[in-house]
C-alpha cells in the first residue's frame, strides 16, 4: 500500500442531496475527504452543509470553529449531524465557482476512542458585486467507539441540492 490512496473519486452528473462515501475499507490509518459543492440557491453567498458517519442520526455530534471574524459552537450530543462545517457555494457568484472542502479524519478506525474528531478546512467566494469570500475551520465531533465505515455529506437541505459538476474523492493514508 502506498503512503496515500484514492479510495474513490467522482462527479456528479445529476442533483443530489447527499455524497455517501459506503464500504469505507478499513486498512487505511487516517481518511481524507476533498469536495467542490454548488447548489442552485439564489443569492450570492454560501451555506452550510452537514456530514453524518456511519448512518447515525441521534444526538452524537458537536461541531466548533470559525470563519472570518465569528465563532460557532453547536454543543457536543445535541446535534443530529455536523453542522455548517462544510461550505456550498450559492448560484449567484460567478459562474462556475464551487466552494472548496477537506475534511481530516485521523484514526477512523480505532475503537478505543470515545468521541472521532473531523478536521474541516473551507474556502468559499468569488467575485461579484457582493465581493462574497469565506474562509473557515472546524472541528466536528461524533462521540461512538465505532470504527468510520460511512460518510454522508449534505446539502444544505432538500431544496437546495448540490448540483451537477461537483466533484469528490475519498482518499486514505497509511
Amino acid at each position: 500500500m502506498a503512503d496515500f490512496e484514492i479510495i474513490e473519486e467522482g462527479t456528479l452528473d445529476a442533483t443530489s442531496n447527499t455524497i455517501d462515501f459506503t464500504s469505507i475499507p478499513q486498512t487505511y490509518t487516517h481518511l481524507e475527504i476533498m469536495f467542490s459543492a454548488r447548489s442552485a440557491k439564489a443569492g450570492n453567498t454560501t451555506n452550510g452543509g452537514e456530514v453524518r458517519v456511519n448512518n447515525d442520526s441521534g444526538s452524537n455530534y458537536g461541531v466548533q470553529g470559525g470563519y472570518i471574524n465569528n465563532v460557532m459552537s453547536l454543543n457536543m450530543a445535541t446535534r443530529t449531524q455536523i453542522d455548517s462545517a462544510t461550505r456550498i457555494q450559492d448560484a449567484g457568484a460567478q459562474p462556475g465557482v464551487h466552494a472548496i472542502n477537506k475534511i481530516m479524519i485521523p484514526n477512523y478506525t480505532d475503537t478505543t476512542v470515545a468521541t472521532k474528531g473531523l478536521l474541516f478546512e473551507t474556502t468559499a467566494g468569488g467575485p461579484t458585486s457582493a465581493a462574497v469570500y469565506w474562509n473557515s475551520f472546524a472541528i466536528g465531533f461524533w462521540s461512538s467507539t465505532a470504527a468510520i465505515d460511512q460518510v454522508t455529506l449534505y446539502s444544505e437541505s432538500v431544496s437546495y441540492p448540490f448540483i451537477a459538476g461537483c466533484s469528490y474523492w475519498l482518499g486514505g493514508w497509511a
